[in-house]
């Protein structure tokens, strides 16, 4: 696996440069670096871009890492180190915006005296009933 991640790619030169700034220790930087190497192999193997990534895709991800070893699923702790290093990758590609926001759907989703007048017009006052 070490041999075919990609070592140079703009966005992994941003994240680099961001924990340099940041000042994150060497150890931390290699591993926030592979994992993120790691996340894009990933991406690149399903024909995604970083740009187009939604929260299901990174849960995706990190359900389906394994230990290289024994091929046994990670422990929690070493999913939460990668998800932490994917995260802050992703926030830099969307310029500080990730997770996306929440945009409702339903009326079950939007809270309680937010509801459009539209919405609540057509409750109140259903349709008339058209007879022929």
């Amino acid at each position: 696996m070490y041999r075919s991640v990609p070592c140079s790619s703009p966005w992994l030169d941003l994240l680099r440069q961001h924990l340099q700034d940041a000042g994150y220790c060497r150890r931390i930087a290699k591993q926030y670096d592979f994992a993120a190497r790691c996340f894009l192999l990933d991406l690149e193997r399903r024909g995604k871009t970083i740009e187009s990534v939604s929260r299901s895709d990174v849960d995706m991800y990190l359900a389906n890492l394994k230990r290289l070893r024994d091929r046994y699923s990670l422990p929690v702790a070493s999913r939460r180190k990668d998800c932490a290093s994917i995260k802050m990758l992703l926030r830099l590609v969307h310029n500080g915006k990730w997770p996306p926001e929440f945009a409702p759907t339903t009326d079950h989703d939007i809270p309680d005296g937010q509801l459009k007048l539209p919405h609540l017009w057509s409750r109140k006052f259903p349709h008339p009933v058209q007879q022929d």
